[in-house]
């Protein structure tokens, strides 16, 4: 027999099986995660160039050394792509991304094919890692479409997916890889996608658990149906030795599909199952002791027959996953078995030498050999759950590190210039604005950084300018931050940085999932930064938002007090100036000044160099009642001389709780208030347009638990004024058609 059917010595084996019996060590695995990846993208370089247009690969004839593709069509089809992006993540080369842009516009059109079950391999491979990766819109939008085409292939009577169309061979065929295709149902029902594609993944599955499944936990390959009854009519391994036989790769799919299955439902039947198919795989007398299986584990003439590289690349990916969700010991034992399985597999005897095997990663494949198709090959699939593992290794194994990138190099919103520091105000603008009025704006009020990653650790360390060496810091409102997710459309809280003396550090996500997303990180309100640096597990990819949420739009500038900008919020975003930003998708500007909000016209010279959606005064808690009528019309006519275009709303403060007590109180704030309604009638009656007015009654409730102090909004009455003025902001955007 050929040394291609025996890929391992016995020292081979007997240290490759040594490794599973213990707890894996991260860091030697990490070098060759990070050489096989890197050895992968140069690679595929290498295959990309033999592809024609219009070709998307499939697999490589070694004797006439010829390069076989296929049309869309081949269910293999999304694997090729589906590489390319995980590489292009790994490596963030430009010529790997505009190659799977290519292959994804030839797959595009199979969105809307219904005709079998392999959109999941063909679609969310592809599309979907794209859509992870880039928050390309339009990628989302063909995966879900996708999901509905294979939706319409569940027959309620069986309560499964038909794989297949009906032949004269098989009435309903369902074969153990659907579960594969599942994944693409659950994720779009949990995207945008129908609620019923959830219900139809469940429904398959729990019939797949109950019909596939033999005793000893190994599956057969296909089921047919009787689709008037819904009984099973037969039970049988196509691709395998026999109908009673374990076909190796389809073991494979069916250790990935329930662990996949969990991941999304948390049903412990789904990791119960995966459990014991793990079992049954790595129990296995005829498993060899480097854990790639021969091609199907009842094969005659084992060990002188075919070993699978795909199988075992489907297996190490899976392994890696259930691990996760085991406990310890079982954990190790998944642990080192893909271990086991990435080694031997990045071994001379499977991984091919560069420039050699037509481009791909792995040697003997095999596709179907009782019909003699791609045996002892190298196959799509084999390299793209061999990448995938690899991935999945650095990213959830792998002893990161942190790696600190410069806040700056992201995006930042809350401020009108592009200066290299956490200003509110152009520097030029210090010999311009009243010394207090500048000192207040040195805070980072209303500032904040937008960015994408897929961390499973975000940390940063940030500088305060107003804190000296050796003085402790003040709350998390005043010197901390705060960090936000995106998460199904709204900004939800996930940690905050607390203060601590000048230079802080802080970990404010620690064992996050690893998946794409926005977030949105909030300076200190009551203090400037010198330096702030955002930092990511080294293993993970962080950009600029993909997302324009906060980023683009017209601002709207709240000017203001001390309550504007925060005081007494307990961490950054909890200020309303912040929340209001959050719920209305749109970008504000914090002018709120503690104890300088006073109408002044520097500030509304700079107010007019913003094309904003509004211009928000509430500058009356800062001023005597005397001045306020004539500053506030001065202020507006200001505005509307250099912005005519440009709304003006005008707010009344609210009444401090003392004043409910003491009677000269109220009667200061009811002055302001005549004040500032006043110029708001002198500006309506010489002609002002565009100008509004919101009262100051019940700004933070009525039951008297809205302030920290008696004056300054607590967390309660921050999120009572955002809620009470929303509505007053959104009605006079839509009016002015901003």
């Amino acid at each position: 027999m050929t040394r291609k059917f025996i890929v391992s010595g016995l020292c081979l084996c007997m240290l490759l099986f040594s490794f599973a019996q213990k707890k894996e060590s991260p860091g030697p695995m990490l070098s060759l995660v990070d050489k096989d990846l890197s050895d992968a993208v140069e690679q595929y370089k290498f295959l990309l160039k033999q592809v024609s247009p219009g070709a998307i690969p499939r697999t490589y004839d070694p004797v006439a050394g010829k390069l076989i593709t296929s049309d869309a069509s081949w269910w293999c089809s999304g694997f090729y792509p589906g590489t390319l992006w995980y590489l292009y993540e790994y490596s963030s080369d430009t010529l790997i991304r505009r190659e799977a842009e290519r292959a994804l516009r030839e797959l595009e059109g199979m969105q809307y094919d219904s005709s079998n079950h392999d959109l999941g391999f063909r679609i969310f491979c592809s599309f979907g890692n794209a859509y992870r990766i880039t928050g390309n819109r339009h990628y989302k939008e063909v995966v879900l479409e996708a999901a509905k085409s294979l939706a319409s292939r569940y027959r309620p009577s069986i309560k499964a997916i038909q794989s297949w169309d009906s032949s004269s061979v098989y009435k309903c065929p369902v074969i153990i890889d659907n579960l594969m295709n599942l994944e693409l149902l659950e994720w779009s029902s949990r995207n945008g996608g129908e609620e019923r594609q959830r219900e139809i993944a469940a429904d398959h599955a729990n019939t797949t658990l109950s019909n596939h499944f033999r005793a000893d936990y190994s599956c057969y390959h296909l089921l047919d149906y009787d689709l008037a009854t819904g009984r099973v009519m037969r039970k049988i391994t196509r691709q395998g030795a026999a109908d009673s036989s374990a076909w190796s790769r389809g073991q494979a799919w069916a250790l990935y599909g329930y662990t996949m299955l969990y991941r999304f439902t948390g049903d412990k039947s789904y990791l119960s199952l995966a459990g014991h198919i793990a079992d049954f795989l790595l129990d296995n007398p005829t498993l060899p002791a480097d854990k790639i299986p021969y091609w199907d584990f009842n094969a005659p003439g084992i060990p002188h027959t075919y070993r699978d590289a795909s199988a075992a690349a489907v297996m190490a990916s899976a392994l890696l996953e259930l691990a996760r969700y085991s406990e310890q010991k079982r954990k190790n034992e998944y642990l080192g078995a893909a271990a086991t399985i990435l080694r031997t597999l990045s071994s001379d005897a499977y991984k091919a030498r560069a420039g050699t095997n037509g481009g791909y990663l792995l040697l003997h494949s095999v596709g179907a050999l009782p019909f003699h198709s791609e045996v002892d090959v190298p196959l799509t699939y084999a390299d793209y759950y061999f990448v995938e593992a690899l991935l999945r290794y650095k990213k959830w194994y792998a002893a990161d590190s942190l790696k600190y990138y410069d806040g700056h190099a992201l995006t930042t919103i809350g401020q009108f210039h592009h200066e290299n520091n956490w200003l509110r105000f152009p520097i030029r603008y210090k010999s311009t604005l009243r010394e207090p009025v500048w000192d207040e704006s040195t805070s980072s009020a209303g500032i904040a950084i937008r960015f994408r990653t897929n961390a499973r650790q975000i940390a940063v360390r940030w500088t305060l300018s107003g804190v000296h060496d050796g003085e402790e810091a003040g709350s998390p409102g005043v010197d901390g931050v705060d960090l936000y997710a995106l998460t199904t459309g709204h900004w939800q809280y996930v940690g905050t940085g607390m203060p601590k003396k000048k230079s802080n550090e802080s970990l404010l996500l620690r064992k996050g999932d690893g998946h794409y997303r926005e977030y949105l990180l909030n300076l200190p309100l009551y203090d400037g930064v010198d330096s702030l640096f955002i930092g990511v597990n080294d293993t993970a990819v962080i950009s600029r938002p993909v997302r324009t949420d906060l980023v683009t739009g017209r601002p709207v500038i709240y000017y203001g007090s001390s309550i504007a900008q925060g005081a007494a919020a307990s961490r950054p975003g909890m200020a309303y100036v912040n929340m209001l930003s959050r719920r209305m998708n749109r970008p504000f500007l914090n002018f709120g000044f503690s104890g300088e909000g006073k109408f002044d016209l520097s500030v509304g010279k700079a107010m007019s160099e913003v094309d904003a959606a509004l211009y928000v005064i509430d500058c009356t808690p800062n001023s005597k009642g005397e001045i306020i009528c004539d500053s506030a019309v001065k202020l507006v006519r200001l505005l509307k001389k250099e912005r005519p275009e440009i709304p003006v709303l005008l707010v009344e403060g609210y009444f401090y709780e003392d004043t409910y007590f003491n009677a000269d109180g109220r009667v200061k704030i009811l002055d302001k208030r005549r004040a500032l309604r006043k110029a708001f009638e002198i500006l309506k009656a010489t002609g002002t347009r565009g100008l509004y007015y919101k009262t100051g009654d019940g700004l933070i409730g009525n039951d008297h638990e809205g302030t920290q102090d008696g004056v300054h909004p607590n967390d309660l009455g921050m999120d009572r004024f955002a809620t009470n003025i929303l509505p007053v902001i959104k009605e006079v955007l839509k009016r002015e058609n901003r």
